[in-house]
């Protein structure tokens, strides 16, 4: 689980299900938060952007990771 808090910027988030499957997207802007409790996530930085990550530990670094395909532009459904 984490928390994202958007300081600055634009940016799109994909989501996924467990099973690595493209869900949908959605557009996060200045003073956005969002909650990721869930399933997979991605992100594509669409201005400059800064964010502040709160996560709940311990975090293992890549060891907590899964890396997922990247998502075919053509495929973005945008809710």
């Amino acid at each position: 689980q984490e928390i994202l808090f958007i300081k600055s910027g634009k940016l799109r988030v994909d989501f996924y299900s467990n099973e690595q499957e493209y869900l949908e997207s959605r557009i996060l802007n200045q003073g956005d938060v969002i909650l990721l409790s869930d399933g997979g996530h991605g992100f594509k930085m669409l201005e400059q952007s800064e964010i502040i990550e709160v996560k709940q530990g311990p975090y293992c670094g890549e060891k907590d990771k899964v890396r997922f395909a990247p998502l075919d532009e053509k495929k973005v459904k945008i809710n």
